[in-house]
């Protein structure tokens, strides 16, 4: 059974946030550890309302989250970089044929992990 277009375009969405290299900047230094908007400024040499923006789009994909720490807020990422495809295939029982854009159901191998 082919994925349906809401899949696709979720999918497409993923990719979408982690093919900016800004983008995939603070996903690999949040993967590392939790840590507020100034410091990623300052590791990543980016202004503030350059990375602020870059965590506002990467929370609303799913790919970071953050939480409430006094005054400061944490980020962190919901998963590791390498995993973001694998767990959206895992969720929705599926991994990607990416010549045919078909399912491929888990057990059969020749699949990507």
């Amino acid at each position: 059974m082919p994925m349906t277009k809401k899949q696709l375009e979720k999918m497409s969405r993923i990719y979408h946030m982690m093919s900016d290299p800004s983008r995939l900047k603070i996903v690999l230094c949040l993967s590392k550890n939790e840590t507020n908007v100034t410091a990623l400024c300052k590791k990543l040499h980016m202004s503030q309302p350059t990375v602020s923006r870059h965590l506002s789009l990467l929370k609303l994909t799913g790919i970071a989250e953050a939480r409430r720490n006094g005054k400061e807020i944490l980020f962190h990422s919901a998963r590791k970089p390498q995993n973001i495809e694998r767990d959206y295939c895992k969720r929705h029982g599926t991994y990607i044929n990416y010549t045919t854009l078909y399912p491929i159901p888990a057990g059969r191998r020749g699949f990507v992990r």
